[in-house]
């Protein structure tokens, strides 16, 4: 079995443990949901969000912004998922959940909203 290398951390297991449940409850009287079930495959990589609502043409994907996950590591994810995600969905939301470490959430806010049309929820712990 293997350990997993967050389990120690009370906000890693508080995040992994109440973010999808937030998100799910939130979206329960939504029909067409599914979670990390659909894929947006791209050559021989398969690109899985997180969260879907097929009838909204919805993607959402939540990200964990610590010291050893940095923003522009999280901004080049981002990146990544909007190419991919973009072919099959024609919304995406990122949530974030940054612990401390996004200097101006506003600003990483606005530019993905304004460079690529996506949704960006930061929350700040």
């Amino acid at each position: 079995m293997v350990k997993n290398p967050f389990s120690s951390s009370p906000l890693i297991n508080r995040f992994t443990l109440r973010t999808p449940a937030l998100i799910s409850s939130a979206s329960l009287s939504c029909p067409g949901k599914q979670r990390e079930k659909d894929t947006a495959p791209i050559g021989r990589r398969a690109f899985r969000p997180d969260f879907t609502v097929d009838n909204l043409s919805l993607a959402i994907e939540v990200k964990l912004a610590t010291e050893k996950h940095s923003p522009s590591a999280i901004q080049e994810e981002i990146a990544a998922d909007i190419t991919a995600y973009k072919t099959r969905w024609k919304h995406l939301l990122f949530v974030i959940y940054d612990t401390g470490v996004i200097a101006d959430p506003y600003q990483m806010r606005r530019e993905n909203m304004r460079l690529f049309g996506v949704s960006v929820v930061i929350i700040k712990h």
